[in-house]
Formats: structure tokens, sequence, C-alpha cells
């Protein structure tokens, strides 16, 4: 009698163990990983691979720093960027003429940063107020 009842209540631990385990598990679901959003992260990482690059040569740095911005603000500034704000910077460099690269590469950076500042991302500019306060 009594180890008939031992195992009928080891039984229920046990059963209760086994929900209680279930019901704290994560559940995941398993998907397939398309090749558009495998490209386009790809993409992403390219991009400001490219980017930091651009950043690192010795004229770029020249003109950063006459605007007051250290390389190592602007890669924190790349490393920051979405996906969009990285296409619409590589397509602004790729459509301007080739003569006017630098100046026009220069321009957008500022322009992004100037952005960034708006936004309270950053705090480069002392003449850029903050929108979001």
């Amino acid at each position: 009698m009594i180890n008939t009842k031992l195992k009928q209540t080891s039984i229920y631990l046990m059963i209760s163990l086994l929900l209680a385990a279930s019901l704290v598990s994560n559940h995941t679901n398993a998907a397939m990983v398309g090749t558009d959003s495998y490209l386009a992260a790809a993409q992403t990482e390219y991009d400001r691979e490219a980017l930091l690059t651009l950043i690192q040569t010795d004229d770029i740095k020249q003109q950063l720093e006459r605007y007051g911005v250290s390389a190592a603000d602007a890669e924190q500034r790349v490393n920051a960027m979405t996906h969009s704000e990285l296409l619409a910077f590589n397509d602004a460099l790729q459509s301007g003429p080739a003569g006017e690269g630098l100046l026009g590469t220069l321009l957008v950076v500022f322009v992004v940063f100037v952005i960034t500042d708006m936004l309270c991302a950053t705090d480069l500019f002392s003449f850029v107020n903050c929108i979001n306060k």
C-alpha cells in the first residue's frame, strides 16, 4: 500500500514537473531565410565597410577635420547608420560626377551628421538643436 502510494505520488510529481518545464521553455519557430534578406544584410555590411574605408583616407580625414569632425566620430556615425541611410548615401556617391566626388561626398557626410545631431543621436555641432527634446 505504501509502495503504491509512493509510486503514485512520484508519477504525479513527474507529470507536474514536465508540465511546468513545458510552460517555462521557449518556443522557437524555424523559418527559411530568403535570399533577398540575406543579400540585403550582406550588402549593408559591404556598404558600411566601403564607407569606413573611404573615411580612413587622408583626404577625407582632412576635410572632416576642417568641418570639426574627428575620424572616430565619423566611424561611430557610419556604424550607427541604418540600411536605408547607407543606401541613400551610396546612391549619392554613385550618382555624383567623377570630378566632384570628394566635395559631394563631404557635403553628404556633413548633411548626415547634421541630421543625426537633429535627431539627438549625437552631439557634434553646437549650432544644431535637437528636435526630439
